[in-house]
């Protein structure tokens, strides 16, 4: 099985971020075309859900406890998802994010992965 991350960011944008996570050994695709995204239906979030209360709770805790909010890449309401997708091309798994904390659980995905082998 492959992983990989993709985003629309610049090329720096996607070293910047491989810097400040450097454990983080995924392969990124860059689609500065947005085709990717276009191909799974991932429109903008609107600024409710970009900015959802919830979201910005976790990051005033992250803050309080110490921890750094960083500057955003690029464009902060592009909906993301996480995708599953086997050799032959077809979808196992695909969830569209909702917020911007809106992610499946790695346990969910696991399962997804094992449950189409």
């Amino acid at each position: 099985m492959n992983v990989f991350l993709v985003a629309f960011w610049a090329e720096q944008s996607a070293r910047d971020w491989k810097e400040r996570h450097p454990t983080v050994t995924l392969p990124i695709l860059l689609d500065a075309t947005f085709g990717i995204y276009q191909a799974f239906e991932l429109g903008k979030l609107s600024q409710w859900k970009t900015w959802h209360p919830k979201t910005l709770l976790h990051y005033a805790k992250h803050k309080v406890k110490g921890g750094k909010v960083l500057k955003a890449f690029e464009d902060v309401e592009q909906r993301g998802g996480d995708f599953i997708i086997t050799k032959a091309g077809n979808t196992v798994f695909a969830k569209r994010c909702e917020t911007a904390l809106d992610r499946p659980s790695v346990e969910t995905m696991l399962t997804a992965v094992r449950d189409n082998k």
